[in-house]
């Protein structure tokens, strides 16, 4: 009994309220390409310039913008954003947990090897996306470099 009290509490406590758990989320997208050039000061272009604070750390001197958009899901759907010729990136929204916190899947994908296959996965993983807090995703291999795709929720 008291078990069952208990898990009723955690249940009511960690549950977002319905209206604001049925809401889309609106997702921030940047792709910037990250490169070493040999530069002894790093370089951002106008498109990577917004996101300097939360890549100026990476082992790369120049960076470009290579993509900026946004993606809404609501809760249980899937958006799709080609961030350039090679990666695609999918957004599913899993479950809104606040206005201003919620559980997302993403994954990258490469287009099929073979005429008719099936798309690869590059990166997929879970993650807890919050209001105003940047989150970066790396090791996406370009000609020249690497991509970075860095999400913010935005509402």
């Amino acid at each position: 009994m008291m078990l069952a009290t208990l898990c009723a509490v955690m249940v009511a406590v960690s549950s977002a309220p319905p209206e604001t758990a049925a809401q889309p989320v609106e997702i921030a997208v940047w792709a910037v390409q990250a490169v070493k050039t040999g530069s002894p000061e790093k370089r951002f272009d106008a498109a990577s310039l917004p996101l300097r604070n939360v890549i100026e750390d990476l082992p790369y001197d120049t960076f470009r913008g290579v993509f900026s958009g946004s993606a809404t899901v609501a809760p249980g759907t899937e958006n799709r954003l080609a961030l350039n010729d090679s990666y695609t990136l999918l957004v599913q929204c899993r479950s809104r947990e606040s206005k201003d916190k919620a559980h997302i899947d993403i994954s990258v994908e490469l287009p099929p090897a073979q005429a008719g296959g099936a798309c690869r996965k590059a990166i997929q993983s879970c993650m807890v996306l919050c209001t105003g807090k940047k989150v970066r995703i790396g090791g996406l291999k370009m000609k020249e470099g690497e991509m970075i795709i860095v999400l913010e929720m935005k509402g």
